[in-house]
């Protein structure tokens, strides 16, 4: 009986991870469209006054911003997959 919730445990984990994936793929998704319509709108209500004026130093602050939310989520998922492959291992392993 172990082995048969351990083989179901075992085809469950990368379908689980794969859902975790889709799901950091999208909110870096979600980040950069608002971070897009962000600028659009700071474009919109701010002149370009030139280089580097607030607007330049608004929009490059939501762009940094932006990426830190993408490369913690590109972390994120590095570590959660790195920690599948571990347990994958160690539940063949038994």
């Amino acid at each position: 009986m172990a082995t048969a919730t351990t083989a179901t445990t075992t085809k469950k984990a990368p379908e689980g991870l794969q859902g975790v994936m889709t799901s950091l793929h999208q909110a870096q998704t979600t980040a950069l469209d608002s971070v897009k319509d962000f600028t659009s709108r700071v474009n919109s209500a701010i002149p370009d006054v030139g280089d580097p004026g607030p607007r330049a130093r608004i929009i490059d602050a939501a762009f940094a911003l932006t990426s830190q939310i993408v490369d913690a989520g590109n972390d994120l998922a590095l570590k959660l997959v790195d920690t599948t492959e571990r347990a994958v291992k160690d539940v063949s392993a038994n």
